[in-house]
């Protein structure tokens, strides 16, 4: 009896089900696809560091001291101190027992030029030890003496190829001595490095033959002393390995692991956030649904009732209504993300000359957590409406359903103290981001959350209230579409709080991610349009599931006007004035609380934490650039004219249904 409950209670709510479950689908694909674009990039970073021998099992650093064993007092603080002879030595050994050692010198620029193209500065790379050229090298074959190994990306650019010869001028050396000009032969092409989701090049590495480290250690070394003579650092050299054998054990006393690498700030921290806004407004959406749906679900539990249903029959079918909703969503989630995610990579890797030989590669325990979100979510959304429905006493559901659309689980909370709280808890979080030492730096994370937290619930009592205040803005006006618009927003206002609420969410959150990515990274080109397009269209989304599910809140009093002489054209725009009055409301005030809010926490951020943390950015951007980089006035010049078409087509649908209301009233 159960499953026969659970068909027929999915059955009467097929609408609410359906947009459940593409919204729980929503919400899973952007962490889904968050998750896996972190985890390739995770992937591809490790694979191009390995390919350069600085990325094994273990790692260390070596400080070499200088050639020409002059003295080094603070050589220790680079690295373990060593001379080059000893390095070799202690590969020799390691690798002897198995360790799987490698030696890695970069930092040294190569001027590379061939005969009929311009020059072209690659950083240089030099190898010795276990190298395992195969992880480096996509087509051709290692450098020997005299040879070179190019990204195919480099070559292309520079337009030579295999077999050909470039001129290298080692750029590290000291100015006052004369540059050692060669020809080489370019004998191997290598993996570029190009990293999806960001699919720009950094500067392209050339690989040099481990016959020339000595050569590389050399320049390196010069180019470390200043034109007074001042010694300015020494040569460090990153030495890893797979098996930490006796020998690198005594040698190195701290080693460290590879930690993994964090993708593009877009790539992972806005699809997680808009994840979030899409769960925040699924839940938002079952209480709006759960009150507007109220009594419709009395009588259908009074009637299981009648037909013999127990309560724990009917809650175990709440329940795996609850189950379904969020299985069905978190699958179709999960297969759109992998899927859209399998499709950019593929383009990616066809765009690429040599693309790493990295797979798009996932976590099966996130992807596990995602399902366990979109079960939560569907819970939620079951559970919200029955719970809503047990306020809601039987002779209540026999009034008309208007009566009963504000059933509420709980005492309302005052906003007073809410909204003090966050006051001061956002001034504490201000002042500590802005002077925040490395070692006080998580005390401001935490007022952060706090500040997060309690502004949370004071942004949405700002678009309750808003709503109130436009329906009794519209009731006054003379156009009796306006009118009529008006008096329903009053006369239901959680069903135009829930549409401004969530634009109001959405808004902040825009300019939040865009304002804080902008200033705290230092640079105007993370707009996030595809991101800001998603969001948008996830947000028309929510509005137009909970304005779907409540919209037999108005029937009686559509029908009502209908017979006052409202015609179909007023009634339709009326519906729209409805549906995309309080949007506009919302969007306004997310984007006005994202700039008053948001824009003075990021830059408290920029000039605290990650000026602490990460150091300055050379083309750091200020406030008075985020204003526009962040997009928030075209974001809501777009948001608008989506607003307005989606109203459109809310306001044409209810006019075909004119004609069918006035044969039900």
């Amino acid at each position: 009896m159960t499953w026969t409950l659970l068909r027929e209670q999915v059955r009467s709510q097929r609408s609410y089900a359906v947009w459940t479950v593409l919204l729980i689908a929503a919400a899973v694909a952007l962490a889904s696809y968050a998750w896996t674009v972190d985890r390739t990039y995770d992937a591809q970073a490790h694979a191009y560091a390995d390919a350069a021998g600085e990325a094994r099992e273990v790692s260390a650093q070596v400080a070499l001291y200088p050639p020409d064993g002059s003295a080094a007092p603070d050589i220790a603080e680079y690295g373990v101190p060593m001379t080059e002879a000893g390095l070799d030595t202690l590969l020799a050994e390691a690798n002897a027992e198995g360790a799987g050692a490698v030696a890695s010198l970069q930092g040294m620029l190569l001027a590379i030029e061939p005969d009929a193209q311009g020059s072209w500065a690659d950083p240089a790379a030099v190898q010795w030890g276990d190298v395992r050229w195969d992880d480096a090298i996509a087509q051709g074959r290692p450098p020997g003496p005299g040879e070179i190994a190019l990204e195919a990306s480099s070559a292309s650019a520079l337009g030579v190829d295999l077999g050909d010869a470039v001129t290298i001028q080692l750029e590290s050396e000291q100015p006052s001595q004369a540059a050692v000009v060669e020809s080489r032969t370019l004998v191997g092409l290598a993996y570029d490095s190009a990293m999806w989701p960001a699919g720009h090049w950094p500067v392209g590495r050339a690989y040099l033959p481990a016959e020339d480290a000595s050569a590389a250690v050399a320049a390196m070394d010069a180019s470390l002393v200043g034109w007074d003579g001042v010694r300015l650092g020494y040569t460090t050299v990153a030495v890893s390995w797979d098996v930490t054998t006796p020998v690198l054990a005594q040698a190195f006393p701290e080693t460290w692991t590879f930690g993994g690498y964090w993708s593009e700030p877009l790539g992972i921290v806005a699809p997680v956030g808009l994840a979030i806004a899409v769960a925040l407004g699924v839940v938002a959406t079952a209480f709006a649904v759960g009150r507007a749906r109220a009594a419709s679900r009395v009588q259908w539990t009074a009637t299981a009732r009648a037909l013999g249903a127990t309560r724990g029959r009917i809650a175990a079918a709440t329940v795996a209504e609850g189950l379904l909703l969020g299985l069905v969503g978190a699958a179709l989630g999960l297969a759109c993300a992998l899927g859209v995610a399998a499709l950019q990579y593929s383009q990616y890797r066809q765009s690429v000359e040599a693309p790493l030989p990295v797979p798009l590669t996932t976590s099966a325990g996130m992807n596990w957590l995602a399902l366990g979100g979109g079960l939560a979510l569907g819970l939620i959304s079951a559970a919200i409406p029955a719970l809503l429905a047990t306020r809601v006493s039987p002779s209540a559901a026999l009034k008309a359903l208007p009566a009963v659309d504000e059933a509420t689980v709980s005492r309302r909370v005052s906003a007073a103290p809410v909204t003090i709280a966050f006051a001061l808890l956002y001034v504490a979080f201000l002042a500590a981001a802005a002077g925040a030492t490395q070692e006080e730096a998580p005390w401001s994370i935490l007022l952060c959350v706090g500040a997060l937290v309690t502004f949370v619930p004071v942004l949405v009592e700002s678009a309750r209230r808003l709503a109130g205040l436009l329906g009794a803005s519209l009731s006054r006006r003379r156009h009796p579409a306006l009118v009529q618009a008006g008096t329903a927003i009053a006369a239901h206002p959680r069903q135009a709080a829930i549409l401004a609420t969530v634009q109001a969410v959405t808004m902040t959150a825009l300019v939040g991610v865009t304002s804080t990515v902008t200033i705290t990274f230092g640079s105007a080109t993370y707009s996030p349009w595809t991101l800001t397009a998603a969001a948008l269209g996830a947000t028309q989304a929510l509005c137009a599931g909970a304005w779907s599910a409540t919209r037999r809140l108005t029937a009686g009093d559509d029908a009502t006007a209908a017979a006052l002489g409202l015609d179909a054209r007023a009634l339709g725009l009326a519906h729209a004035v409805r549906y995309g009055a309080p949007q506009v409301a919302g969007a306004m005030l997310g984007a006005l609380a994202g700039l008053i809010v948001v824009l003075p926490a990021a830059t408290a951020m920029a000039i605290g934490w990650w000026l602490t943390l990460s150091g300055p950015a050379d083309d750091s951007v200020g406030p008075l650039w985020t204003l526009v980089a962040s997009l928030t006035t075209i974001t809501a010049l777009v948001n608008v004219a989506l607003i307005a078409l989606s109203a459109a087509v809310a306001g044409v649908v209810r006019q075909r249904d004119r004609p069918r209301t006035q044969i039900s009233a």
